[in-house]
C-alpha cells in the first residue's frame, strides 16, 4: 500500500486513506444526489481508488496528491458510463478549487 504523500508545496506526509473518502463525500455533497446515492459513490469510488492505489505499491510507496486526484476524477467518469451512471464534476472542481465554486 501506499505509505506517503507527496503534497502540492513539496512535503512529504503519511498516506491517510480516509482523507480520501472525506474528499469525495464534500466533492459530492455539492450535487443534488440523495444522501443514500451519495454514501453509495462514496464507498463505491473510494475502494476503487484503493485498489488502483494498492497496485501502483507495487512500483513505489509514495504517490502525488495530485495523481490521487487524477484517480479519483477518472473512477467518476468511469462510473458516469455505466447504465443509469452520472459524472459528478464537481469532484474535480471542488477537489482543485474551494466548494463555492462548485455550487
Amino acid at each position: 500500500m501506499i505509505k506517503m504523500v507527496t503534497k502540492r508545496d513539496g512535503r512529504v506526509v503519511p498516506f491517510d486513506e480516509n482523507k480520501i473518502m472525506v474528499a469525495i463525500g464534500l466533492s459530492l455533497k455539492n450535487t443534488d444526489l440523495s444522501e443514500l446515492d451519495i454514501e453509495t459513490a462514496i464507498h463505491e469510488i473510494y475502494y476503487e481508488v484503493i485498489t488502483v492505489l494498492s497496485n501502483l505499491s507495487d512500483v513505489s510507496d509514495t504517490i502525488n496528491v495530485e495523481d490521487i486526484q487524477d484517480i479519483i476524477e477518472s473512477k467518476d467518469r468511469k462510473r458516469a458510463a455505466l447504465p443509469g451512471g452520472s459524472f459528478h464534476p464537481c469532484i474535480k472542481i471542488s477537489i482543485r478549487v474551494p466548494k463555492e465554486f462548485c455550487q
